[in-house]
Order: structure tokens, then C-alpha cells, then sequence
């Protein structure tokens, strides 16, 4: 409010809180266009958040479970990228998928060794091969133990592995196994079923 305020009204601005030097905040704002500051101090609240739902990086937040999730958006529709262990790894696939877009002139969650070259990679991918990609990378790098690499098949509090699929729009229970594999062969005779 009180950048806001500064920006509009100068030094003479009713201000919630004091500024150092109102003259040189002043002339700080003076640099930049209405918009700019606007864009500016909502990034800045973005980042600054501590609700735990956000991160300070760009199409990352923080799902119930603590994975977080990466999503980025495609022809105004949000595109899931997969959740993650760390924000870090979900900053890094969405930071893939926005130099995908945009290439070396990307907004970009942290430096990229070389952006041209990286840029070339994953030129050689579609846009639904590279999403594919990151989301299976999300899955096999999931380690929190409850998961696996297969699909409908998680680890129980007693050690067995659960299988489950859905049908209908429902969960079916397909019973718990020693192993991850068995609960995965379940699976996937019920799928094939």
C-alpha cells in the first residue's frame, strides 16, 4: 500500500507505516510505470508469502500431502506437471516447460547452465511429449516410501502394498500384497479387464 501510495502521491502521501526516506522512495518509484509497480509488488507478495501453500518460485505450491506441485498455464488452462518432493524440483520442471514455450527469453525460477542448449533439447520434444515426461519424472522420483512406480499401487502402514483402481468414477479396492510388483499385476489385470 504505503509503494503504492508513494507512487501516487509523492511525499505528501498518508503512509500505514514510515519510510526511511519518503523523497528517495519517491524517486525510486518515479522509474517505474503504474503497471510496473502493480506487477512488481504482486510478485514481490507472491514471493513473500508464508501461508506454506506457496513457494517463492513461479508455478510451484505446496500440496496437502508436502509434495509440491509444478503447473504452468497453456492456452488459459492450467497444465499439471507433477508434484515433487522438493520445491526445487518442481521450480526446475517448471522452468522446463516455460523455456519449452518461450525459449532463452523465459522468466525463469533459477539459471539454467546454458539456456540456448537446454532450449535446443527440448525443442526436439512436443508439448505433450515434454508434459508426459516431466510427470513420469514426478512419479519415479516420488521416494516418500507410501508411493510407487506403479500406478494404483501404494505402500500401507503395515508394510504390504494396495492395490486400487478406479471405475466408474469410483475407487475399487483390489486387495494388499507383499510386493510392490504383485499389487501392480492386480492392477493391471483389472485394468485389462
Amino acid at each position: 500500500y504505503d509503494k503504492a501510495t508513494l507512487h501516487r502521491y509523492g511525499s505528501a502521501a498518508k503512509l500505514n507505516s514510515r519510510v526511511g526516506d519518503p523523497e528517495e522512495e519517491v524517486r525510486k518509484l518515479a522509474e517505474l510505470s503504474w503497471d510496473e509497480l502493480v506487477a512488481s509488488l504482486r510478485s514481490e507478495a507472491r514471493r513473500a508469502s508464508c501461508d506454506g501453500q506457496t513457494s517463492r518460485f513461479r508455478g510451484v505450491k505446496k500440496l496437502p500431502s508436502g509434495k509440491w506441485q509444478a503447473k504452468t498455464a497453456m492456452k488459459g488452462k492450467q497444465v499439471y506437471l507433477g508434484s515433487y518432493a522438493t520445491k526445487e524440483e518442481a521450480a526446475a520442471a517448471y522452468d522446463k516447460a516455460t523455456l519449452h514455450r518461450y525459449g532463452s527469453a523465459a522468466k525463469l525460477n533459477s539459471r539454467v547452465g546454458d539456456p540456448e542448449e537446454e532450449v535446443r533439447k527440448l525443442a526436439e520434444l512436443s508439448w505433450d511429449e515434454l508434459v508426459a515426461s516431466l510427470r513420469s519424472e514426478a512419479r519415479r522420483a516420488s521416494c516418500d516410501g507410501q508411493t510407487s512406480r506403479f500406478r494404483g499401487v501404494k505402500k500401507l502402514p503395515s508394510g504390504k502394498w494396495q492395490a486400487k483402481t478406479a471405475m466408474k468414477g469410483k475407487q475399487v479396492y483390489l486387495g494388499s500384497y507383499a510386493t510392490k510388483e504383485e499389487a501392480a499385476a492386480a492392477y493391471d489385470k483389472a485394468t485389462l479387464h
